[in-house]
């Protein structure tokens, strides 16, 4: 039972990571590193246009000059709505970018989602060709009614593939859900769920339903209950086996006076009858901010606690650390943690993940994830790098106490940084070149007034100077 209490707590413990400190929409994410005792170091670059998501690039690991090299990216088009358009999938392949797959949005008038198109390579076509197309149909009220999932494989036609249908209750709460397969030219029935609510239109059952030997067969049944204030109190989920209803999980959950969730206790189905599951808390400060999980295990008939995560914060109430300990022969013993650092803004620039190990925190590859404004990123690893910078070329531009001469320029260029009050973002006593990829490809220490870099070896191009978060953009003939 430990270990199911474990379990409680540490999936209540996902939820804060993946709410970590994201930028302001001031500014944006230029890049994060991860560095895996796996995989070696990868890097991601994300670059948006005010608070759209315009490039996301993936490089591979460095090569042996430490230099990382460009795989693949994604760049996204919008409508004036702000709605995708177009997501293309781009390859670098024998020293080019080359288009791989393309995803294609179309909406109505109302702005709702009709029609995604996926388009690809196939085999060693040139052109691109459709590989996908999923449909949607909404009803005069704008309630999603019917989606259909088509495919192909090469050479072939788009056939259907799957299609889901919709029926709603008079608030429009999803009454009925069907799924059909697509079999010798006829749409076959597949599975089903019924939805049914209570008088505030809270979901009190969800019942499944298999198509099998021409008849509807039960499946799954999810029962929900709910206190007096409304909040869900309980859910109970059987499997139907051998022609009855059998005992799954069983959940009670129990809040405080600000209806936070700070009690569940769990049982399991076994030959039938509710077993002990294990329990979890959740505490809170004064402030709000989570203090503590604890995972509990049934001794004696008393709730006895067998781990804990312990959350830290920095004056700002920023998340510096979270540490969990298990009760190992009723010695309170470190397992793992994660530390955050943020830089002088308050802005999340590392997360680390550490098990204790031979009496010691030590590094350990993990899934290590973080969420920016749209997005989810996940990357194995024991460590995440962050940087940030603002986001628009003006403002880039207006921030920029940089001055170049000769520019365009020829063996050399000189760089007047006139002071050093710059914001601490990357190393501050460092000159950082990259490429019009968001590569690296040179370096220099920083000088108070003049300083004179060689870039004899940079071939002809753009380039880009990097000094803090000042970035001023030059042409090497």
């Amino acid at each position: 039972m430990k270990k199911l209490a474990l379990i409680l707590t540490v999936i209540s413990f996902a939820f804060t990571v993946l709410n970590s400190q994201v930028p302001k929409s001031e500014q944006a994410v230029e890049s994060f590193v991860i560095k895996s005792l796996k995989s070696g170091n990868s890097k991601v670059t994300i670059q948006y246009n005010q608070d759209t998501l315009r490039e996301i690039i993936n490089y591979e690991k460095p090569d042996s000059n430490g230099i990382y090299q460009p795989g693949s990216k994604y760049l996204y088009e919008y409508n004036d709505s702000g709605r995708f358009t177009l997501i293309q999938t781009i390859v670098f392949k024998d020293g080019e970018w080359k288009i791989y797959e393309k995803r294609i949005f179309q909406y109505d008038g109302a702005g709702r989602l009709i029609k995604n198109i996926t388009m690809n390579i196939f085999g060693n076509m040139i052109d691109m060709d459709t590989a996908a197309v999923y449909e949607s149909f909404y009803d005069d009220s704008g309630n999603l009614i019917e989606q259909i999932d088509k495919s192909k494989v090469y050479g072939a036609e788009v056939q259907n593939k799957t299609k889901t249908t919709y029926e709603y209750t008079p608030t429009k709460k999803v009454k009925t859900k069907n799924n059909f397969n697509w079999k010798n030219d006829e749409w076959l029935d597949y599975g089903m769920v019924h939805k049914s609510y209570n008088e505030y239109d809270s979901l009190v059952c969800d019942s499944t339903f298999m198509w099998k030997e021409n008849n509807w067969t039960n499946s799954m049944l999810y029962n929900y209950g709910y206190d007096d204030a409304r909040n869900l109190s309980s859910l109970e989920i059987f499997i139907y086996n051998i022609s009855q209803w059998t005992k799954m999980e069983r959940y009670h959950y129990s809040y405080d006076e600000s209806r936070r969730r700070v009690e569940t206790i769990k049982a399991m189905g076994n030959n039938n009858q509710w077993v002990d599951g294990g329990r979890s808390t959740t505490e809170f400060r004064s402030d709000g901010q989570i203090a503590s999980d604890k995972g509990y295990s049934l001794e004696n008939n008393e709730w006895k606690v067998v781990s804990e995560i312990l959350y830290n914060y920095n004056n700002n109430n920023k998340n510096t650390e979270v540490i969990s300990k298990l009760l190992l022969n009723d010695v309170w013993t470190n397992t793992y943690r994660y530390i955050y650092e943020y830089s002088n803004g308050n802005i999340l620039q590392n997360l680390k993940y550490q098990i204790w190990k031979d009496g010691d925190w030590q590094k350990a590859d993990i899934i290590l994830p973080f969420r920016d404004k749209y997005y989810e990123y996940r990357h194995e690893g024991y460590e995440l790098n962050l940087q940030f910078m603002p986001v628009s070329v003006e403002e880039l531009q207006s921030l920029s106490q940089i001055s170049l001469y000769p520019n365009p320029a020829g063996d050399f260029i000189e760089i007047s940084t006139g002071n050093k009050g710059l914001k601490p973002f990357v190393e501050i006593d460092l000159i950082k070149i990259f490429d019009l990829l968001g590569i690296e490809v040179g370096q220099s220490s920083l000088i108070d007034g003049n300083n004179r870099i060689n870039i004899s070896h940079l071939p002809a191009g753009v380039y880009y100077i990097r000094i803090g978060d000042r970035v001023e953009k030059f042409v090497k003939k």
